[in-house]
């Protein structure tokens, strides 16, 4: 299976807005590919999760909390606009959705909102 930053990203606005007590459901994407995500973004450490796999099945996690790493993850892209400008950007640049990348540029594009009060003319 193929790590999906768009599932990433939906995994973690879910949980993130989430009041507590709700399965984590997310539209499109089947129960396998969610628990293989919150595996890998437990890997990362985005979230803390939980191996509910049984034998002879996909990997399935279930998520448990968001992590502070997570917290500041979903800062960077949060805005549907700046995540689509994220992802090209990413993609013109690395011919990939790079988890590293799309984190260092969006530091910036914050930096460059908080300093200059508009997104940076790469963004563009």
């Amino acid at each position: 299976m193929q790590r999906d930053m768009d599932l990433v990203r939906k995994i973690l606005l879910a949980m993130n807005d989430d009041e507590g007590g709700s399965p984590l459901e997310i539209e499109g994407y089947t129960k396998v590919q969610i628990g293989f995500h919150v595996a890998i973004m437990a890997q990362a450490g985005l979230l803390r999760g939980i191996d509910i796999t049984n034998h002879g099945h996909p990997q399935n996690w279930l998520p448990i909390d968001i992590t502070w790493e997570g917290y500041e993850f979903i800062a960077k892209i949060r805005d549907e606009s700046i995540w689509n400008k994220l992802k090209k950007l990413s993609l013109e640049k690395t011919g990939g959705l790079g988890y590293e990348f799309i984190k260092a540029i969006g530091t910036r594009v914050i930096t460059d909102v908080v300093t200059t009060g508009k997104l940076p003319g790469f963004l563009d």
